[in-house]
């Protein structure tokens, strides 16, 4: 409750959940995410590793297409896979 007050967030809008480290939390993120065909996941050139990991989520639906796009930090699009 304290770490939501610091961020002046609702516990009616938000939960605080700890993790063992980036990781875990990222591993969340891609298992909790309501995955489906018009999702689009965007990461930059350079992340941390577990960020391509979360893309394993999407593909595991069927007949479902995933747009990965790759970003620079100037925002330009350089790549997609799809």
């Amino acid at each position: 409750m304290q770490v939501l007050d610091y961020c002046n967030a609702s516990p009616k809008e938000y939960k605080c959940i700890f993790t063992s480290g980036a990781t875990a939390a990222l591993k969340l993120v891609g298992e909790a995410f309501p995955w489906n065909c018009s999702s689009s996941f965007m990461y930059t050139m350079e992340n941390h590793n577990s960020v391509l990991g979360i893309r394993e989520y999407p593909t595991r639906l069927k007949n479902d297409t995933l747009f990965n796009f790759i970003i620079i930090s100037f925002g330009q699009i350089l790549d997609t896979e799809g």
